[in-house]
């Protein structure tokens, strides 16, 4: 069978790309899901918003196979709330801070909870990339949409660069709306998600990205997030 390549003019999300080799986006989605399976540990940073804003920031920390912290910060009016998902291995806990300086902990029945829990703050960052490593959270149905990597018709797009990473980006359709992923080329790893809505665009990216590096186990204390 003759393979043939369609490309087409697009121009979603303010921005203008070739979509190429549709029948590639497929393969790359699988390459993506297994760079999540293999890493013995992981950590980032990043940032999320609403229509190019970046009110929220996070944090994650991840050792297999289930020690995780996940630190979701939200500015308002120059204030800080944030809400912090702590899994040891053996208890999950979640520190609240809220905008006039008050903190809380409290015990969780599993990290799924903790994570829903802090997803409405994290403009739902929390449960990106720890569903990605952790595809099970889903199964227990307590943290709710699919995985980002779950797309209807996906096409692959035209390579474009991420915080100076070059990226093959994804379009497809999620649950209830569009989904655009930039996955970077040499370690397939999600640099930035678009969700397209109706009249705005929810836009997270991940940078400062970590593989396989020692991770001091005390940061998976409650006792090490700020402010607790």
């Amino acid at each position: 069978m003759t393979r043939v390549s369609k490309f087409v003019a697009v121009s979603w999300s303010g921005w203008a790309s070739v979509a190429v080799a549709t029948d590639d986006a497929s393969s790359t989605i699988e390459r993506t899901r297994a760079a999540y399976a293999a890493p013995r540990s992981r950590r980032d940073t990043g940032s999320a918003g609403v229509d190019s804003s970046d009110d929220t920031v996070f944090a994650t920390v991840f050792v297999r196979p289930d020690r995780m912290r996940l630190l979701c910060s939200e500015s308002f009016s120059g204030s800080k709330s944030r809400s912090v998902p702590v899994a040891d291995g053996h208890r999950v806990t979640t520190s609240l801070g809220d905008f006039r300086g008050g903190s809380t902990t409290s015990v969780q029945p599993s990290l799924a909870t903790g994570i829903a829990g802090a997803t409405g703050m994290s403009l739902g960052t929390a449960r990106t990339i720890a569903t990605l490593l952790l595809p099970t959270l889903r199964v227990e149905g307590e943290v709710s949409g699919t995985s980002v990597l779950a797309l209807s018709s996906p096409r692959l797009l035209a390579d474009e660069s991420v915080d100076r990473v070059r990226c093959r980006p994804v379009t497809g359709s999620g649950v209830r709306h569009r989904v655009d992923l930039w996955i970077g080329v040499e370690d397939h790893l999600v640099r930035r998600m678009d969700t397209v809505m109706q009249e705005s665009v929810f836009r997270e990216v991940h940078r400062d990205i970590r593989i396989d590096e020692p991770i001091d186990d005390t940061l998976f204390s409650p006792a090490s997030v700020p402010g607790t």
